[in-house]
């Protein structure tokens, strides 16, 4: 497994997604199958962070 430090803002979960679906395509981060993609965000705000992806 590897892990990939992201810590990429968004201003809102639909960017957040379309940044998703544009750079991890059919599950894939740099060519290897991810198995997770870590978010961290706070209560109350829009604001959602990917934090890291772990890919094997």
């Amino acid at each position: 497994m590897e892990n990939y430090i992201v810590n990429k803002t968004f201003a809102n979960n639909r960017e957040c997604e379309e940044w998703e679906a544009k750079n991890i395509p059919n599950r894939t981060y740099k060519g290897k199958m991810v198995l997770m993609v870590g978010h961290q965000s706070e209560c109350g705000k829009d604001e959602i962070t990917i934090t890291n992806i772990m890919v094997c």
